[in-house]
């Protein structure tokens, strides 16, 4: 569906019959593209300023800038020879009077002030989601769920495509000299790697490592997640260019005409997007916490969870696979438990310094006392000085007279 067509189906014009004529009044001038920048600049300004969404409700103000990238792209598309938000201040100043102008109003009416980002995942909500055998290995639900939720964690892979087009084959078992299993994923085609450059390729491959277990509270050992999930796909089925997700089994585990858990059906796009908005439907604990959770809050937490950690920038794009430091920092943000901690800052009046406290002071008043007190009357002789001390803290320092030089 073309651009044009979405804008007819999905806006409502104010004074609709007059940009109806509008249109009809321009539709056969044929007139060079790129000689009707005033025209031009004129009706998207009107079109900024009456847009309304169907029901006649206002647009959000990040939506009205996304109209406007969209009619940039539908310009350029026709070679059209100047943009609208990127060229000079004399260029399409009508329109970005009006883009800024309706942006002030609408937020002044209340719109844009609740951010549509996605938050990351915690470690509560990933413990809650193994508390509720939602994350585990004991359905082949859970056991789909946490293969998905490993892959996404510790390889990075993005949103639904990825996943998509993910085949048994990436993703393979290794074990070093010393014994420790890992897999190795490698990467096909992504967002940020189209395959048009054959040199632009990652140049560490994505690995999970067997981790054993500290206690029994951990998460499940990767790798074996990855051994049950292998041996419970049907039977030849794990070729390198078999699907990597495929669909559980619909007939029940207590059925015992098969014991594998899932089917020669590859997992639709359209479920693996809502795999987490089905995980967190689950979990009315985590539902209720007005957290924004998808698929893209499991990158999140992978690049926060490793910036807490102090690990470099620069190393964490070796795992998420974005290809610049810009796009780390905009993922990292600050968490609920260092918002917790800044507000019990902020709300804390009293210094619970215990030398600063009335009592504090009295107990520190004592013990200098007994300090003094063990040198009272001393007479201490540190090379040729004669050193007096107090006889009694409180009274005034008299020191004997000085013995004259022989």
């Amino acid at each position: 569906m073309s651009e044009e067509k979405k804008y007819g189906d999905f806006f409502v014009i104010c004074n609709e019959l007059s940009k109806t004529q509008d249109i009809d009044s321009e539709e056969n001038l044929n007139t060079a593209v790129g000689e009707v920048s005033e025209e031009l600049d004129v009706f998207i300004a009107n079109f900024i300023l009456s847009v309304r969404k169907k029901g006649g409700e206002e647009f959000e103000p990040i939506s009205l800038k996304s109209m406007i990238s969209s009619i940039d792209r539908a310009l350029r598309r026709h070679r059209y020879e100047a943009s609208i938000m990127q060229s000079p201040d004399n260029i399409f100043t009508a329109t970005k009077q009006a883009l800024k102008a309706k942006q002030k109003d609408l937020k002044q009416k209340g719109k844009g002030n609740r951010p549509q980002k996605v938050d990351p995942l915690s470690d509560d909500d990933i413990n809650i989601l193994y508390d509720s055998r939602v994350l585990g290995v004991t359905s082949p639900q859970s056991l789909l769920n946490t293969v998905w939720f490993n892959n996404a964690i510790h390889l990075g892979l993005r949103g639904h495509q990825e996943h998509y087009n993910l085949c048994w084959g990436d993703i393979s078992l290794h074990k070093n000299p010393d014994g420790t299993e890992y897999l190795q994923h490698y990467e096909r085609q992504t967002k940020t790697r189209t395959g048009a450059n054959t040199r632009d390729t990652r140049k560490v491959l994505g690995k999970i490592f067997s981790i054993p277990h500290l206690n029994e509270n951990d998460p499940i050992n990767m790798i074996e997640v990855y051994k049950k999930y292998a041996s419970l796909r049907p039977q030849g089925f794990c070729e390198p260019n078999d699907p990597f997700y495929i669909a559980t089994r619909t007939i029940p585990l207590s059925d015992k005409k098969s014991d594998k858990w899932f089917m020669k059906q590859k997992l639709g796009v359209n479920k693996i997007g809502k795999i987490m908005g089905k995980m967190i439907e689950k979990c009315p604990q985590i539902a209720e916490s007005g957290k924004r959770l998808t698929n893209t809050s499991t990158r999140k937490y992978c690049v926060q969870k490793l910036r807490e950690n102090n690990i470099a920038p620069t190393d964490i794009m070796q795992v998420t696979g974005h290809k610049n430091v810009n796009s780390i920092n905009n993922y990292s943000e600050i968490t609920v438990t260092k918002q917790k901690e800044m507000s019990k800052i902020l709300s804390t009046t009293k210094n619970t310094d215990s030398t600063t406290s009335p009592h504090g002071q009295a107990s520190a008043a004592r013990s200098i006392q007994q300090a003094q007190s063990l040198f009272a009357g001393a007479i201490l002789h540190i090379n040729n000085m004669n050193v007096y001390t107090y006889q009694n803290a409180s009274q005034d320092f008299q020191p004997p007279p000085a013995k004259k030089s022989k």
